[in-house]
This record gives structure tokens, C-alpha cells and sequence, in this order.
């Protein structure tokens, strides 16, 4: 056996050892990602329904604002369940709706963790979860 055969042999067995590794450091960086995605578009979806529901306050208006935070959340599979308001599902008005009173919408999301030995670890899944409060002007 030549020392380049046995170069080649001995690159392949490091390579072989480093892959499984690597692969999982990269699965979770993706993972990572997801989770850290999830909460940013779950607080813009929060922000953009809470400014909604206070730019044009009714009481009647619970579907309208689930569907400007489902908008506002492309990826997540956000459904009227995911949008709840202050203490109740469709309290989006703890105070009422006159002037200087507050208008509360929670998002909520669940992400499942996708690399197995990473789940293992975590827990298996991340609740991410965005409170907005926007005052009636």
C-alpha cells in the first residue's frame, strides 16, 4: 500500500467521523432559526392586530383582528384558536372601547423541534408566545 492510498484512507475515516457532527450543528442552526422566526413574526402578528383592533375599536370586530394576525403571520399555520385577548378569547378590550382604554392581543404558536437528538435534548418543541397592548386614541 502506497502513503497516498493510505492518505485517502485515512481523509475518508476523518471525514466520516466529523459528518455526523457537523450535520447535526447545522439541523440545529436551522432549527434555531425556525424557533427564532416563530417569535418574531408571533410579535409582529400581536403588534399589527392589538394597532387593528385600536385604530377602529368594536367589540364586534374578534374575527377581524384573528384575520389581520393571521395575515401578519405567513409559515406559522396561525388559526383563530392562536389569537386570544386579555383573559377570555375574544376580550380584546379588557377596559371597553372609548377613548385612552386598552386594546390586548396574545398570539401563540407551538414549534415542533425537527432534528431528532436536538428534540431530545430540548424538550421536543418551543410554545412561542407575543402580548400586544395598544391604547384607543
Amino acid at each position: 500500500m502506497s502513503r497516498n492510498q493510505s492518505a485517502r484512507g485515512q481523509a475518508l475515516v476523518e471525514f466520516a467521523m466529523v459528518l455526523p457532527i457537523f450535520m447535526v450543528l447545522l439541523f440545529a442552526l436551522l432549527d434555531f432559526g425556525r424557533v427564532v422566526y416563530a417569535q418574531n413574526t408571533v410579535a409582529q402578528a400581536a403588534r399589527e392586530a392589538a394597532r387593528f383592533a385600536a385604530v377602529s375599536p368594536s367589540e364586534s370586530k374578534a374575527d377581524l383582528i384573528r384575520q389581520t394576525a393571521i395575515r401578519m403571520a405567513p409559515g406559522l399555520g396561525l388559526t383563530a384558536a392562536n389569537i386570544t385577548g386579555a383573559g377570555c378569547a375574544n376580550c380584546f378590550y379588557p377596559d371597553g372601547t372609548d377613548q385612552g382604554d386598552r386594546a390586548v392581543v396574545t398570539v401563540s404558536v407551538h414549534i415542533d423541534i425537527l432534528t431528532p437528538l436536538i428534540s431530545q435534548l430540548m424538550g421536543g418543541s418551543f410554545d412561542v408566545q407575543s402580548t400586544s397592548r395598544s391604547y384607543i386614541p
